[in-house]
């Protein structure tokens, strides 16, 4: 079952598989996504998972709470389904002009 859910709060075990999804997320692209530590992503204020049987296949931070930018990423086996737009919409009830990076 697929579920759309932000929250306030980023735990070892959601961050180990937002690396894993990087990972897979930059082979797929081709790119190298750098995800930042553990510390440094905690204190953004919120995230916006999308998850499937419990895994983490979507994630989505305002990464500049200032300038309204956000990135975030979705495993390649998930994209252009929709389900990034209805990520986004859990961060645009609270911003205004947000720009937006990532896949």
């Amino acid at each position: 079952m697929l579920n759309i859910f932000s929250t306030n709060n980023l735990d070892q075990t959601s961050y180990s598989q937002i690396k894993e999804l990087f990972k897979i997320s930059s082979t797929f692209d081709k790119t190298n996504y750098i995800l930042p530590s553990f510390e440094e992503i905690y204190e953004y204020s919120e995230f916006v998972f999308a998850t499937k049987d419990n895994l983490i296949i979507g994630v989505l931070w305002n990464c500049d709470e200032v300038l309204n930018e956000a990135f975030g990423l979705i495993l390649p086996e998930f994209r252009k389904q929709g389900l990034f737009q209805k990520m986004l919409s859990f961060l645009k009830e609270d911003l205004e002009n947000l720009t937006f990076y990532g896949k």
